[in-house]
């Protein structure tokens, strides 16, 4: 599978109340939690933030082309990017993903389907998925459209989601409450 990662790392962490992407668990930060669990799958990969907080990873940091507008800015500045057929999305904020999940996530895609993504305990987590470059231009007219919701953009495209069976579970880390429940 010819693969580049992009690990989306560009939030403001307002719910968090400070950078997620360098919140400390079990002796890393969640940015380094989510290299590790990339790293090893494909030489590529791609940081989406700013380059003065993300540069020490030594890794292409790809800035939003419009700042501040979420995720869908954030992938569709990314998706610019790729030179490979697939993208491996992953947010910052999961700590507990792990290659093999990535792994067992991009054996179950098929090109019959622009997304494949997770879904746990009922909720889609489509931050957490591998994308066919034939869904890349919707990101970009979605954006060039002023379209700022995730699940508007991925409701033009056809979705596969997956129930995530790992031993930790899964979980988006918003909040100093949701980071409670991790540790």
């Amino acid at each position: 599978m010819s693969l580049t990662a992009i690990i989306l790392a560009g939030g403001k962490s307002t719910r968090m109340g400070k950078d997620k992407a360098f919140i400390q668990w079990k002796g890393k930060s969640f940015i380094q939690h989510s290299i590790d669990a990339v790293i090893q799958l494909t030489d590529t990969i791609l940081l989406s933030g700013d380059e003065q907080r993300l540069s020490r990873f030594r890794f292409e940091v790809v800035e939003d082309l419009e700042e501040g507008k979420g995720p869908v800015n954030g992938l569709a500045s990314c998706f610019e990017k790729v030179k490979t057929e697939y993208a491996l999305v992953l947010s910052c904020d999961v700590p507990q993903i792990a290659m093999q999940d990535l792994k067992y996530l991009m054996s179950e895609h098929s090109d019959n389907v622009d997304v494949t993504c997770y879904k746990y305990k009922g909720k889609s987590m489509p931050l957490i998925g591998v994308y066919n470059a034939s869904a890349f231009p919707t990101f970009k007219n979605a954006i060039e459209n002023g379209e700022r919701k995730l699940f508007s953009v991925l409701g033009k495209l056809k979705v596969k989601s997956i129930e995530y069976k790992g031993v930790d579970g899964l979980m988006n880390i918003n909040s100093p409450e949701d980071f409670k429940e991790l540790v």
